[in-house]
């Protein structure tokens, strides 16, 4: 044991042990501040954003017969619409889309027959809705081959 130096405690600095460490935490501080930050972020901003939606609430707007109803949408906000499906267990998938009073399609939404058992949210990103008269139709989608693709529902709202 004469011959051998004892072991140091900060032996471990060897540049040919300290090197890849120190290039090792590098690389995790970088991957943080590239990635899981700005990841983390943009999802604060969005449960952020939902919080602070407007919601509606389009379950039976069709039951009585009143025809369009007019709601308050903030553009500067989220919306959340709640809707029933009328699932009747005839279709695998239902697809809801919102469209403008021109036809065109702003928001569409897939959603599975399981889904379509309880109420359903569909959250638009701000801006999506402007003042303007919207229509929400669900249509099934999947078997039957016969009725695929058959507008089920038709509901007639109005954005402020």
């Amino acid at each position: 044991m004469e011959g051998r130096r004892p072991r140091e405690w900060f032996g471990w600095l060897r540049p040919a042990i300290a090197a890849p460490a120190l290039i090792g935490l590098l690389l995790v501080l970088v991957y943080q501040n590239v990635v899981m930050i700005p990841r983390l972020q943009r999802e604060a901003a969005a449960l952020a954003t939902v919080q602070n939606a407007d919601f509606v609430s389009l379950i039976g707007a069709n039951s009585r017969g009143e025809g369009t109803k007019t709601f308050q949408i903030h553009r500067d906000r989220s919306a959340v619409l709640e809707i029933d499906v009328p699932a009747t267990g005839e279709f695998a998938n239902y697809l809801c889309q919102i469209r403008e009073a021109r036809g065109r399609t702003i928001y569409e939404n897939h959603i599975s027959g399981s889904e379509a058992k309880g109420a359903v949210h569909l959250i638009l990103p701000k801006g999506a809705l402007e003042t303007g008269k919207y229509s929400l139709v669900i249509v099934g989608e999947g078997s039957p081959p016969v009725t695929e693709g058959r507008a089920m529902n038709w509901s007639g709202f109005r954005s402020q």
